[in-house]
């Protein structure tokens, strides 16, 4: 939570997307550091709150009207903006998460941050060969730095977060 928080301040965050909503636990604490720089989070996600059964999203859009959610595929969802800050928690399989990477890659700006959570998540039950969740994840984000030539942080924590300062425009 703290860095999440962090980032957005410094950067003074306008734009934030959120892949992965679930139960809008990251959703929350994006809208009330928004509430602060007077940005807008969009969150995106293949099920609706409502398909998952739950009732978070009801009353949240009317206490953060900064908030859009957008079903669909992360991967391809058609996108336009440049972003701030954007915060990976969906599918944390290498391959999925490396798609989503490039996806959204070229409209990462200078100073911008990539967020990717779950980077120490042990789950065993993740295929080889990679062994575990955070093990995927910290294997499409290496990838992905070395393709672009960035550098990256582990910040341990509960279940891990990678952090990615983009230095440059990523096309």
């Amino acid at each position: 939570i703290q860095t999440m928080w962090l980032c957005a301040i410094r950067q003074d965050a306008q734009v934030i997307v959120e892949t992965g909503t679930a139960r809008g636990d990251s959703a929350r604490i994006w809208a009330a550091v928004l509430a602060l720089t007077g940005g807008k989070l969009w969150s995106i996600d293949v099920e609706s709150p409502l398909e998952r059964g739950s009732k978070w999203h009801e009353g949240f859009q009317r206490q953060y009207p900064q908030h859009t959610f957008v079903q669909g595929d992360s991967k391809t969802i058609p996108w336009e903006l440049p972003i701030d800050i954007l915060f990976l928690d969906s599918d944390h399989h290498y391959d999925h998460l490396s798609a989503e990477l490039r996806h959204f890659a070229p409209w990462m700006k200078k100073g911008s941050t990539i967020l990717v959570h779950d980077s120490a998540h042990e789950d065993g039950d993740a295929p080889e060969p990679y062994g575990s969740i955070g093990g995927h994840v910290v294997a499409a984000v290496q990838t992905f730095t070395h393709q672009y030539h960035l550098s990256w942080v582990h910040h341990w924590g509960r279940w891990g977060m990678a952090e990615i300062p983009i230095t440059r425009p990523l096309t």
